[in-house]
Formats: structure tokens, sequence, C-alpha cells
């Protein structure tokens, strides 16, 4: 279970380096002209900042629960930023899609 919490720790720590990244690239003004949709931007900018707290705090807290002795609800944890990742990527795909009908990532052609 060492080896499993130890190579997620690692896992979820480039994936909050990653989620960080690209926020900060959201929030410049050509990430921010880049998007048509104003909901899917806002969608976007919310995941990227809060997956990187999700990966913080669901690493920390499958460790402390190793520690614990209590293994089997380490491994579930350490995955949570995953799920996180997931539920965010449907909501955000079912707003686009509820938008135009079209699943083009909010990036579709320039409206009027």
């Amino acid at each position: 279970m060492t080896v499993f919490l130890a190579a997620f720790t690692a896992f979820n720590f480039f994936l909050a380096y990653a989620a960080v990244r690209r926020a900060g690239k959201l929030m410049t003004a050509d990430g921010r002209a880049w998007w048509q949709s104003k909901r899917l931007y806002a969608i976007a900018v919310f995941a990227a900042w809060t997956l990187p707290v999700a990966c913080i705090a669901a690493t920390a807290y499958a460790w402390a629960l190793h520690r614990q002795g209590v293994e089997h609800w380490a491994g579930p944890a350490i995955l949570a930023p995953l799920g996180w990742l997931l539920v965010m990527g449907i909501f955000f795909a079912i707003v686009d899609v509820s938008e135009d009908g079209v699943m083009d990532f909010g990036r579709g052609p320039k409206k009027g």
C-alpha cells in the first residue's frame, strides 16, 4: 500500500501542477478570448483552481489514513481527485451540449 500511495502521491503532485499552470493560462487575456462561452470558461477556471486543492487534500488525507492503519480507505481517498476531474468533465459536457447542441468545448464558430 505504501508503494501505491507513493505512486499516486507523485501523480497527484503532477496533476495539481498541471492544473495550476492551466489556471494561470486561463486567467490571461488570450486564455479568456479563446472561449466563446462564458459559462464554460467559468467552469474550466473553477475546475482548474479546485483540482489542486482536491489533490493536496486527498493525498494528505490518504497518508493520514495509512498512518492510522486504515489502509482500505487510503486507496479510494488518494484516487478522489480523479473522481473530481470526472465529475467536472461530465458537468462541463452537459453544459456544453445544452448551450448549442454540439460538443465543441465552448470554442465553436463565433456567433453573430
